[in-house]
């Protein structure tokens, strides 16, 4: 009977050997398990915050700074001179208004050309920007699940690459603010979403590291609720306080992102990986799985490849 019952509290290859609110793992270098009560309420209150403020930090760029940046960039490079005053929103009236059949002066029309290139590049640029942005979220979100899985450190596993993430990740929001042009805007908009997301998936593996069966569907829908509440409240926010502060929105978002990272990492600390038992690995056999689904004949007939 207390073999049963040893080998029933055995998960993923820990043993909860203290009763109570949290249960040390006897596998070294992996993390507690919360068990409930105050531990498990804090560790999903912390969560919870730290999801909601890297969702609305990054909608808050997605959304509202990135495509006004953009805009403020090509806007100094098409309109110049006299035409620098121009009214952007008058403009597309106008447009709206000669597509209906009214007829414009010479000067309107010139200026309708002008804003015909302006448009089609800031939809470039857009465009471009994002696909960087989600080619390289793409490469660093696996990349960063197996470096975590294996770090070595007296902050645990996934501890450091949260703080590298959320503190890289601030530096590059602030510099942001400053951007002197649209290539280095572009390359600080995906360092700050690879970094952002150095800290969002070290921050989602850990429900898996410190949750039972149990209490992990509730665990992960709290994170679920933060991330979305985060998105929706981000957009919104954001899109209210642009107008009074404008680019300066770059630097409250870095010092948010920055408080949230650091705040999660200091109130549910992990415990030390220092004695990680590691098995080997070979990068070359990860990165070939990559191209696994390439052979895939069904995906080669969806792409006509």
């Amino acid at each position: 009977m207390k073999r049963s019952y040893k080998q029933s509290m055995r998960k993923s290859a820990k043993i909860y050997q203290v009763p109570g609110d949290i249960a040390e793992p006897t596998t070294q270098g992996t993390s507690m398990t919360y068990l409930g009560g105050a531990a498990l309420r804090r560790y999903t209150i912390w969560i919870t915050i730290g999801m909601f403020v890297i969702m609305a930090v990054l909608q808050a760029i997605n959304g509202i700074l990135m495509p006004n940046q953009i805009q403020k960039f090509l806007f100094s490079h098409f309109f110049t001179g006299s035409d620098a005053n121009v009214n952007l929103a008058d403009l597309s009236n106008l447009k709206n208004t000669v597509a209906q059949g009214a007829s414009a002066t010479a000067e309107q029309v010139r200026l309708l050309e002008i804003y015909g290139k302006f448009d089609a590049s800031r939809a470039q640029v857009l465009s471009l920007t994002n696909s960087i942005i989600a080619v390289l979220t793409m490469l660093v979100v696996p990349v960063i699940g197996v470096l975590s899985d294996r770090t070595r450190s007296k902050l645990g596993r996934r501890a450091p690459w949260i703080l590298v993430g959320g503190v890289i990740g601030a530096v590059c929001l602030t510099l942001l603010r400053f951007s002197p042009s649209i290539p280095v805007m572009m390359i600080l908009l995906a360092l700050s979403f690879a970094f952002m997301n150095f800290g969002l998936v070290p921050m989602n593996a850990s429900v898996a590291d410190r949750t039972t069966d149990s209490t992990r569907g509730r665990i992960s829908g709290a994170v679920a609720l933060g991330s979305s509440l985060g998105a929706i409240i981000g957009s919104i926010a954001s899109g209210l306080l642009f107008a009074s502060l404008g680019f300066n929105l770059y630097i409250v978002l870095a010092v948010m992102l920055l408080v949230g990272i650091v705040l999660f990492v200091l109130r549910t600390k992990d415990r030390s990986s220092t004695s990680l038992q590691l098995e080997e690995f070979g990068w070359g056999n990860f990165f070939k799985g990559f191209l696994i689904p390439l052979k895939d004949r069904g995906l080669c007939l969806c792409l006509d490849i």
